[in-house]
């Protein structure tokens, strides 16, 4: 069917990938050795024809207003939407929907935990019942993903003053391109234009399962190019660890840094950490030498009255931060390994000192 665009457009630009940084042929090279078959196919055929949206209704054009966080900050919804479209990741603007069944999703803003930084959503869970999200394949949105626990047990088997890294993929859902067949499920209007992601979005609900596939094989093939070390990755966040005085968690990441140039998989510049003994790994920090974790510094400070924030912004905020309570509770305690717990219950001197309860308002304190 014939491609209706807006004047002076060439119909092959709704054919085209978004441009990625993944060198494709060193990719498929490491993806011939991959044991796992459907996930190898799965990655092979999204990085050269683009990742489908598993979308199982019949679309029907439609549109949508912009989330009032967008509304309200104009500049910087412009702002991310002018890079996007710069680095090819987003197409437009257009003057009528360029795409036949055009599907518009509300745009929203939610801040960063960078003052003053912010975070562009693409809201494809509205309408609620009827959204994109709504009518993606059932299962194919499930994650499995690494656990906390998982991170403790190796740092609980190398030992006190076990060094750890982290390293963390930079835009990680902006690196899997969307096949051409799933641009008009990503419809957006600002200003009365029209525009269409050609990556996979935050906002929709199948790009962590597929991003989580490509995080799997990447561990697999650090773990095929080194020795047997300790590794593990919770999305695009990836940890290292050894034992003291050992060099085995520095070459593990310089091994993981090493295949990330190689295959063209941006780091995020600022954060790759370590080797240390003290690292913060998914909002908690994990302290080998002292054998516990704890809320970081920055993050007891980081609630701000709801009267300083506009309420969207506060409640995104209270999320975030629930969120980070809900991880916390079951780790306040001593570091230890799965065969200490199987000996019985901790006696008194081994508590800690203090603990960081929850107020009511999603907030940390000391007793």
């Amino acid at each position: 069917m014939p491609v209706p665009s807006s004047p002076n457009c060439p119909q092959s630009l709704h054919t085209t990938l978004a441009p990625s940084p993944i060198y494709f042929n060193i990719l498929a090279r490491i993806l011939k050795g991959y044991p796992r078959t459907a996930e190898r196919k799965l990655l092979f055929r999204g990085f050269s024809e683009g990742f489908r949206i598993p979308y199982s209704c019949p679309a029907v054009s439609r549109g949508a207003n912009n989330l009032r966080s967008a509304i309200e900050a104009p500049g910087v919804v412009q702002e991310k939407l002018e890079k996007e479209r710069q680095l090819g990741r987003v197409t437009g603007p257009f003057t009528q929907p360029p795409l036949p069944n055009f599907i518009v999703s509300p745009l929203g803003i939610v801040p960063k935990k960078e003052q003053g930084k912010y975070r562009l959503i693409h809201h494809l869970s509205f309408p609620k019942g009827s959204s994109v999200n709504d009518y993606l394949e059932e299962g194919t949105c499930s994650v499995c993903y690494a656990s906390f626990d998982e991170a403790i047990d190796l740092v609980c088997a190398a030992g006190k003053g076990a060094l750890m890294a982290k390293a963390d993929i930079e835009s990680a859902f902006r690196l899997l391109p969307v096949h051409p067949s799933s641009f008009h499920l990503l419809g957006m209007q600002w200003a009365g234009q029209y525009f269409y992601d050609k990556c996979m979005p935050m906002g929709c609900a199948v790009s962590c399962s597929l991003f989580e596939t490509f995080a799997c094989f990447l561990e697999w093939a650090l773990r095929e190019s080194t020795p047997p070390r300790s590794s593990l990755h919770y999305l695009d966040d990836f940890l290292f660890i050894g034992r003291a005085g050992s060099g085995d968690c520095r070459a593990t990441l310089s091994a993981f840094e090493h295949l990330s140039q190689s295959l063209g998989v941006p780091l995020a510049p600022g954060k790759t950490q370590g080797p240390t003994a003290c690292l913060t790994f998914l909002g908690i920090e994990i302290d080998s030498m002292e054998g516990m974790c704890r809320l970081p510094e920055g993050k007891k400070s980081i609630h701000r009255p709801a009267t300083s924030m506009p309420r969207h912004h506060h409640s995104a905020l209270t999320f975030l931060l629930t969120s980070h309570t809900m991880r916390l509770l079951p780790l306040v305690v001593p570091l230890r390994s799965r065969e200490e717990e199987r000996s019985g219950p901790l006696k008194k001197a081994d508590t800690l000192p203090t603990i960081l309860p929850v107020s009511t308002n999603g907030t940390f304190s000391k007793k």
